[in-house]
């Protein structure tokens, strides 16, 4: 929750929009956006309705992918440590363009299964390093 939080008002902050102007996009314009931390790295992808006179997209594909980066854990940026994931998550943000980020319909954070980021959850501070699937 605490990465989803982060996602939220660093977007908010960059953009001047509040958490709540989220849900002010129209299903038929607004974008998606999607954060993936797995063992390899982090990675934004935003998706965006596939109008059908678009002759940049697929067409028979109902959404397009209008942004995505990616960055690699390193021996600085460790997969392990809490803090590598919200410096990637406000890296990969400030790497995406403002006016794909102020239209933003919903935002979605996953973890390579079963990757986890245990929290307080009154202080929403991080009581452990991330565990991934393959930890022992």
């Amino acid at each position: 929750m605490f990465i989803w939080i982060l996602a939220i008002l660093t977007v908010g902050r960059l953009t001047g929009n509040s958490a709540m102007a989220l849900s002010t996009a129209s299903a038929e314009t607004g974008n998606y956006i999607g954060f993936d931390f797995g063992t390899s790295g982090a990675r934004i992808s935003i998706i965006t309705p596939n109008s059908n006179d678009d002759s940049s997209g697929d067409n028979n594909s109902r959404y397009k992918e209008i942004h995505s980066s990616s960055l690699k854990w390193t021996t600085a940026l460790p997969y392990d440590a809490p803090q590598s994931w919200t410096s990637a998550l406000k890296t990969l943000i400030k790497e995406t363009p403002p006016p794909i980020l102020q239209n933003a319909r919903s935002i979605c954070i996953s973890g390579t299964s079963a990757s986890c980021l245990a929290m307080n959850k009154k202080t929403l501070r991080v009581t452990r390093q991330p565990r991934m699937y393959d930890y022992d």
